[in-house]
């Protein structure tokens, strides 16, 4: 019996950073898109609604994968009204794929 709680317990431990395979799964992005297009489409909103919807929330995602990857550029200066977005603070932890996805 003890036996089979050790092995148990050894296979619930996870390892630092096994939620990254999760989180950085593009799948999971575009089923998050598939989920604001859902609620776009069960509130009957117009095109231009609709459309801002899509854009704002994409953007959105961009900018904040832009932030934690060089290989990214920024929208601000490329879309007119789109300021400057801040810099995460140096040494602070962040998931900027998981931030990207909420």
């Amino acid at each position: 019996m003890a036996l089979i709680g050790l092995v148990v317990l050894s296979s619930c431990a996870e390892k630092a950073g096994d939620y990254k395979k999760f989180t950085e799964d593009p799948l999971l992005y575009c089923k998050t898109v598939k989920k604001l297009n859902d609620v776009v489409l069960e509130n009957n909103f117009p095109p231009m609604i609709a459309t801002r919807n899509y854009a704002y929330a994409n953007i959105a995602a961009y900018e904040t994968m832009a932030a934690g990857n060089d290989q990214f550029t920024s929208l601000s200066g490329q879309i007119k009204h789109l300021p400057i977005m801040p810099k995460p603070e140096a040494g602070k932890l962040i998931d900027f794929s998981n931030s990207a996805i909420a």
